[in-house]
């Protein structure tokens, strides 16, 4: 029986080593990425690096947790935050649909009605909030889904 390939982004990041592993633990097949290191190293923000990678990878999920998530980073380049956190993964959805899961963020909040819900607007205040934001509309648009986590650090 072949087992479930999974595409894990981001893989030098806070999370992507932790859900690597787990993956690997319940008996998956994972194949990472990184713009440096990682099982395949790529830079996602060429035109046609989604497709390259989903070609050499072929995996059955992309669990997308590439980010620019320096919040200094995103308002000194409002353009490569968007094509990071917003055009990447609506290709990934775009090309895969439901088996994208896109990792967002609680800043696409203005943190002034919490406790949010699934379905609350989205009132981001910064360039990395707005650029995720409408990372999760370009996600679900073509049928990926989202899930919204708090700070990451560690």
């Amino acid at each position: 029986m072949q087992r479930l390939r999974i595409l894990v982004t981001g893989s030098t990041g806070f999370l992507a080593p932790v859900v690597g592993a787990a993956a690997r633990a319940s008996g998956l097949d994972v194949g990472t990425s990184a713009r440096a290191g990682g099982d395949v190293p790529r830079n996602l923000d060429g035109e046609d690096a989604v497709d390259a990678l989903l070609a050499q990878v072929r995996p059955d999920v992309v669990v997308h947790l590439a980010a620019m998530a320096r919040l200094q980073d995103c308002e000194a380049d409002a353009a490569l935050a968007q094509r990071t956190n917003a055009t990447v993964p609506g290709r990934f959805a775009e090309r895969i649909g439901a088996r994208c899961l896109f990792v967002s963020t609680d800043l696409v909040f203005d943190g002034r009605r919490a406790p949010y819900g699934p379905t609350a607007p989205v009132e981001p205040l910064s360039e990395y909030g707005r650029s995720k934001a409408h990372g999760e509309v370009m996600v679900r648009a073509n049928g990926g889904r989202v899930v919204r986590l708090p700070l990451l650090f560690g």
